[in-house]
């Protein structure tokens, strides 16, 4: 499997250091290089088995000098599943480029350089690598590129072959070749119609499925499926959406499985034979599965659907998606989020081992499940409450700034604790600021952050109200007149009373929310200057923040 990739001045990308799992989702805005990546590897590792040659055109040019970079390179580090893999006799072509212990899973350090010569010709050098980086000497570096690329081959699933061109309908005597013709033909259909399959042309598709399952997908598969065990404590929360294991896909043909999960599988294969192309791959090979947001053209729950499926095959698969709904499938750990500040480029994702049971749990319901689009926010603002979101959502408004438009989320932490959000805001690149009240509780939320902050001012990342809350600081600050009002008091019943009662009776008359509501209400009768200069400038600083990972 491709266990890790260095990319040094190709196209899009200055400079990326990416680890890869066996099944991996990438996030991040849209310029942050997902084609770049995936044209290194899908360029690289082909499924037509030919050695890419650089072009002038594949030198990263930087956007804020416009020169172009003097040098490519790409390292892929391909790893064995499990340790002794490489002993197989189907590896044997490739033997002297497995590096590493007896005991240890071994690997392949495999490189490409460009240069461009005095003539303006762009060199490309293919060598590997031993474990200190040091070349290998091998009498054919290139025969042994091309047979490493014919066991890895990079199949990619993307916009641009969504939509077939016209199939050849020349008539051939395979029984495969003429499956594959069929279910292309429809796939085609499917992506350029609105009107349904007839019931015979279902049927037809569907045979045909079932023929290619059983002659040459389950088969490579199905000595890797594994039997899932059951979920522990642990699994629920690092991956809070799970599918039933399928163990043999052919099977769920078979059975009485709906037309729908059907179709959801005559589309898949579909997709691999486009990505795949006319040729097919060696037998015993580990495909790179690489999915351009899977999400553009299926529902939701159409999407969960084709995925619980494709998540069953045993090939590795490399996911580009802002579906916070496919995340929630994905183990935490398994989620990269990608960043670009000017024309750097950064990766972050957590390590397992850095979080308890408990906290994964946490995380999962609060973030990953109530809300999943948070993960791709650019910044969080963390506040204790319902009051706080509507009160500083309309506040923010009036100050002429747009939570959802700058890529704010308002995440309440009362629930969840405020440490697990603090560490998984860290650990995935997500800009934060904290704020709390002023009681015992939110000093204790403050000291929490203040073990976050290191290098910068602690204003960047924490309010502490001065005062035991929010209703008790809006009504020092000039909101008194609303809570007097809302509470169908007298300004001298209230003097008699003290700010708390009328809080108090305030709240019991409407309700903590409604009675921010109330406040932004007024705010937008006497504009932006009303807002207490506190909150002002912390709504500017998270504006700040948040542009600051817009790339």
């Amino acid at each position: 499997m491709l266990q890790h990739i260095e990319v040094v001045g190709f196209r899009g990308i200055r400079r990326l250091s990416l680890d890869c799992t066996y099944s991996l989702a990438l996030i991040g805005e849209n310029a942050w290089g997902k084609s770049s990546l995936f044209d290194a590897i899908s360029l690289v590792f082909n499924s037509q088995q030919q050695l890419y040659k650089f072009r002038l055109a594949d030198f990263h040019t930087s956007p804020d000098t416009e020169q172009a970079s003097s040098r490519i390179s790409l390292v892929f580090t391909l790893k064995e599943r499990f340790a002794g893999q490489y002993q197989k006799a189907r590896y044997r072509a490739i033997s002297p480029l497995w590096i590493g212990g007896s005991k240890s899973c071994k690997r392949i350090y495999f490189q490409l350089e460009a240069s461009i010569n005095d003539s303006g010709q762009v060199i490309t050098e293919r060598r590997f690598l031993n474990s200190r980086g040091q070349v290998i000497n091998l009498d054919s570096p290139n025969a042994f590129a091309k047979q490493l690329i014919s066991f890895f081959p990079a199949l990619r699933f993307s916009q641009d072959n969504a939509f077939l061109s016209e199939t050849d309908v020349t008539l051939n005597h395979s029984l495969r070749e003429q499956s594959e013709q069929l279910i292309n033909k429809l796939c085609q259909r499917v992506s350029q119609t609105s009107q349904p399959l007839l019931k015979s042309e279902l049927t037809q598709s569907f045979n045909a499925l079932e023929f290619l399952f059983e002659q040459y997908l389950s088969p490579r598969f199905a000595h890797l499926a594994q039997q899932s065990g059951p979920r522990k404590v642990r699994d629920m929360g690092l991956k809070p959406v799970s599918f039933r294991a399928i163990e043999n896909l052919s099977e769920l043909l078979k059975s009485g499985h709906s037309r729908h999960t059907k179709a959801a599988l005559l589309v898949m294969l579909g997709a691999y034979l486009r990505a795949r192309g006319p040729n097919l791959l060696r037998r015993g090979c580990s495909p790179i599965f690489l999915l351009e947001e899977p999400e553009s053209r299926l529902h939701p729950i159409n999407l969960l659907t084709s995925w619980s499926l494709f998540e069953q095959l045993p090939v590795q698969k490399i996911v580009a998606t802002n579906s916070a709904d496919l995340l929630a499938t994905f183990p935490l750990s398994q989620v990269t989020r990608l960043v670009r500040r000017g024309d750097n480029l950064s990766a972050f994702k957590v390590e397992e081992q850095d979080y308890s049971s408990d906290e994964f749990r946490r995380i999962a319901f609060h973030v990953r499940i109530n809300r999943p689009a948070s993960l791709l926010a650019r910044c969080w603002l963390m506040v204790e409450g319902e009051t706080e979101f509507w009160l500083l959502t309309e506040l923010a408004r009036v100050c002429g700034l747009s939570f959802a438009g700058e890529g704010i989320r308002i995440v309440e932490f009362a629930q969840c604790g405020v440490k697990p959000l603090l560490k998984v805001a860290n650990d995935m690149g997500i800009e934060w600021h904290l704020l709390t009240d002023g009681d015992e509780a939110g000093k204790k939320y403050a000291n929490h952050a203040k073990s976050f902050v290191s290098g910068e001012m602690l204003s960047e990342r924490l309010t502490l109200l001065p005062a035991h809350d929010m209703e008790h600081f809006l009504y020092h600050h000039g909101f008194d007149g609303v809570f007097i009002k809302q509470a169908k008091l007298k300004s001298k019943d209230a003097l008699k009373l003290g700010p708390s009662k009328v809080i108090e009776r305030a709240i019991s008359r409407l309700s903590k929310p409604r009675l921010a509501l109330a406040i932004a209400e007024d705010v937008e009768t006497r504009g932006e200057e009303a807002i207490p200069l506190l909150l002002r400038r912390m709504l500017h600083r998270l504006a700040a923040q948040a542009r600051g990972q817009a790339g």
